[in-house]
């Protein structure tokens, strides 16, 4: 998948799989979905993650120039060739904002997800692994904040909102692979002329 693409996919895939509780102990799943669903996907059974991506900001605080040598393998390159290294310009880092809103038609229901998302996936430190480049990024959590409402219907519905950024980078230039030196030959000879020793290599 290309840049974006990737994220969207590294963040549903981390919410996916959320398991809550009903007061039998009967178990509920939690369904993702983004605001505007790709074809078959169906939007709210409750509780459900709703995913929107509200902005693409340029993090200029994570900016570098010049070159740096790929520790990891970018998405449709293969891995170096053996005895090769990949270099690249410094890639452009921006910062991917999405919105997760979670809903629920219970407050046991709301309080479970809130505790597993505050507690757990969004908490301070956690990353948010992309599997299309295997690599590992930062996720903050930049603002979260209650919205319950009701529906059309006059039901309660819960309702919170929580703002991540996601790092991310784009490539500038080209990625190359250079071929590794394997030896060094260097020749020196002295003459005894101001006691200078010139190398040549």
């Amino acid at each position: 998948m290309p840049w974006i693409s990737n994220e969207d996919d590294a963040l549903k895939r981390m919410l996916r799989n959320i398991v809550i509780t009903d007061r039998a102990d009967a178990t509920r799943s939690v369904d993702v979905f983004f605001r505007n669903p790709a074809e078959g996907e169906v939007e709210r059974t409750y509780p459900s993650l709703i995913i929107d991506m509200v902005d693409i900001e340029l993090a200029s605080d994570r900016e570098h120039r010049g070159l740096i040598e790929l520790n990891f393998v970018p998405e449709g390159l293969a891995a170096a060739p053996a005895g090769q290294t990949r270099i690249a310009e410094f890639p452009i880092p921006y910062s991917l904002i999405y919105q997760v809103s979670q809903y629920t038609r219970s407050a046991s229901h709301d309080r479970q997800l809130t505790a597993l998302l505050l507690g757990g996936r969004f908490r301070r430190g956690a990353g948010i692994e992309v599997p299309a480049d295997q690599t590992i990024r930062r996720l903050d959590l930049l603002d979260f904040r209650s919205a319950d409402t009701v529906d059309a219907d006059g039901k309660r519905l819960f309702r919170k909102d929580y703002t991540i950024a996601i790092s991310s980078e784009l490539f500038a230039g080209q990625v190359e692979a250079i071929q590794q030196a394997l030896e060094v030959s260097v020749k020196v000879s002295v003459k005894n002329d101001f006691n200078v020793l010139y190398v040549e290599v």
